[in-house]
């Protein structure tokens, strides 16, 4: 056990913020899923018509291409949204904690059957 109360105190209050924390993490990853199902649709679709733009006029070709470059963006924030989750989830490492405030896996805790 950690005999440095405020050092003990912090970590609990990591652990709080990692178990208030732990829903929403979850929704976020789902969310990103979803998103690049659809983004990859998206851009298989701008794909296409960009191969087969020879019947398009010069408005619809911009027009293809800004459906592209925009849905682009959507994909590489989702993917910087995606890098700050695994930092977070790096810093906030629940059995680390547990471990330095001397107490069992709150992992197990949560769900005793899990081994």
């Amino acid at each position: 056990m950690i005999e440095n109360s405020s050092l003990s105190d912090e970590l609990k209050e990591e652990l709080a913020l990692f178990r208030a924390l732990k829903p929403y993490i979850a929704q976020c990853l789902n969310l990103n899923h979803e998103l690049n199902n659809v983004l990859a649709g998206i851009l298989g679709y701008t794909d296409f018509l960009k191969d087969e733009s020879e019947g398009l006029s010069e408005d619809q070709k911009h027009y293809v291409q800004q459906i592209s470059r925009c849905a682009e963006r959507i994909q590489n924030t989702l993917m910087n949204l995606s890098d700050q989750k695994i930092e977070l989830g790096q810093k906030l490492n629940l059995r680390q904690i547990a471990e330095r405030l001397g107490q069992p896996n709150p992992d197990h805790a949560e769900n005793p059957s899990k081994d």
